[in-house]
């Protein structure tokens, strides 16, 4: 029997429809289509767009420093993206605990910072700035180690040297920090104060220039600026906010599948780069916005009016007092307290220097080719008459450990040491305690 002719389609009849799985193949091909035509069309446009190829891995770095956030710590965050410092309430500041061998408190001493006397050992503390810092973090311990070890109240007992240095210190954050880790609970048998230069050169190169007292920690106004200007403050959150945006649509685009597309990396690029110059318009108004001229910025009129020569003499008076309480507040304790004067190569006579040492280390335009022959005479001075004889404090004067050393010692223009340096200064300073104990 003959099948039944199918009913021809009647005019105005729905035409049938394709069954529901060709329907989605070919809508995922049509969308495979479009995808791979705008990829490739994005690709086409990257170079005229942004006037440079697409290059994954170069557009990831991108990404990637943009997630930074520059004054906030988040989840997760790499530790060398914090600031590295933050202020302190009593110290002015600190180096940022969030950094690798950092400590809770803010030094770079091996944990813990805090430590305890024992028969066994001498906890020895190194106080100063920068170069104190790297003379306990880099040969300067060593031979200092091995000159007081030949001492009878040492000798067989182990030496452990604490670095409570911090770049930047001058007086009194020395003296603070040495109060504040006796605040704390902490002891120790000896304190070494490695300073001088920045008293006396730092001073003219930050906080002389905003009118900032000399007492106060380096670039203070720039630390504070906004803690007590309040266009200051509504500037600085607009920034923040802006990099909080900046840094959450990195993230999104970095996650898959975005970061494979093309035209993905393009619409960011474009997004990003209009974050960057309303960051960079942002930041350029926060810093020629006026700082406000408060307290909280400038610190006492009695001491930023100090003016002419006045400021040198009270800048060396300054690190003199600040000395002479340190030793008082060991005497107190019963800590030894060592005070030396750091040497430095700007002032004449004190080191030979070939033409190599001098194009690293000399540059006759910085503020320390003026301040240092001004000053470190003074300082000299200050030291053998106020502190050793008036007050009975042990000092010792390194400006001139180097005179007879032709080998290169210094690294930069500003007063830092090599190793071979360190260890000089280390085994000087060391013969010269020795010879006092005598």
């Amino acid at each position: 029997m003959a099948s039944p002719a199918a009913a021809p389609r009647t005019r105005g009849s729905p035409p049938r429809r394709r069954p529901l799985r060709q329907r989605a193949l070919f809508s995922v091909i049509l969308l495979a289509v479009l995808v791979v035509a705008l990829e490739l069309l994005s690709l086409a446009a990257f170079p005229l767009v942004l006037h440079r190829g697409f290059h994954r891995a170069e557009l990831a770095a991108q990404r990637a420093a943009a997630m930074q956030v520059a004054w906030q710590a988040t989840d997760g965050a790499d530790p060398r993206d914090q600031p590295r410092e933050i202020l302190h309430p009593y110290l002015g500041y600190v180096t940022n605990p969030a950094l690798p061998s950092v400590g809770e408190e803010g030094f770079h001493c091996e944990p813990p910072a805090l430590r305890h006397r024992s028969a066994g050992q001498v906890l020895i503390g190194i106080f100063g700035g920068s170069v104190a810092r790297d003379f306990a973090q880099d040969g300067g311990t060593e031979p200092l180690g091995r000159a007081l070890g030949q001492l009878d109240e040492y000798a067989g007992r182990e030496l452990v040297f604490l670095n409570y240095a911090i770049g930047g210190y001058k007086q009194p954050q020395q003296y603070f920090a040495l109060s504040y880790l006796l605040a704390l609970g902490g002891e120790l048998d000896v304190v070494v104060n490695l300073d001088g230069f920045n008293e006396i050169a730092l001073h003219r190169e930050a906080n002389g220039r905003t009118g900032v007292a000399p007492i106060f920690p380096r670039a203070w106004a720039a630390r504070v600026r906004t803690v007590d200007d309040v266009a200051a403050q509504r500037l600085a959150g607009t920034i923040g906010l802006a990099q909080e945006r900046r840094a959450a649509w990195a993230r999104w685009f970095d996650a898959a599948p975005l970061r494979w597309s093309v035209t993905a990396s393009l619409v960011w690029s474009l997004y990003d780069r209009a974050r960057d110059s309303e960051l960079v318009r942002l930041q350029g108004r926060l810093q020629t916005l006026r700082t406000a001229e408060s307290w909280v910025v400038t610190g006492p009129r009695t001491i930023r009016g100090v003016g002419g020569g006045a400021v040198d003499e009270e800048l060396v008076a300054i690190w003199t007092r600040c000395s002479i309480q340190m030793h008082r507040l060991c005497r107190a304790n019963g800590i030894r307290y060592i005070h030396a004067l750091q040497p430095n190569q700007y002032l004449p006579g004190s080191k030979p220097m070939g033409e190599e040492e001098r194009r690293v280390a000399i540059h006759p335009d910085c503020y320390h080719a003026r301040s240092v022959p001004a000053c470190y005479p003074m300082l000299s001075a200050a030291g053998a008459e106020q502190l050793r004889i008036g007050a009975g404090v042990a000092f010792y004067d390194l400006t001139m450990v180097f005179r007879d050393v032709e080998e290169p010692l210094y690294c930069d223009i500003c007063c830092h040491l090599v190793r071979r340096g360190n260890e000089l200064l280390g085994a000087a300073l060391g013969q010269m305690i020795v010879d006092d104990s005598r």
